[in-house]
């Protein structure tokens, strides 16, 4: 059960901050493709 309360808590930290990182990868692969159609 530690582990396992260990890890959740752990996991959704993670989530938190790479949504963003995503959001602006996808917005710098927008831009791309519009400097290179």
């Amino acid at each position: 059960h530690l582990l396992a309360d260990d890890t959740m808590p752990t996991a959704a930290v993670l989530e938190q901050p790479l949504m963003p990182e995503l959001a602006s990868i996808a917005g710098t692969i927008r831009e791309l493709c519009r400097i290179f159609p």
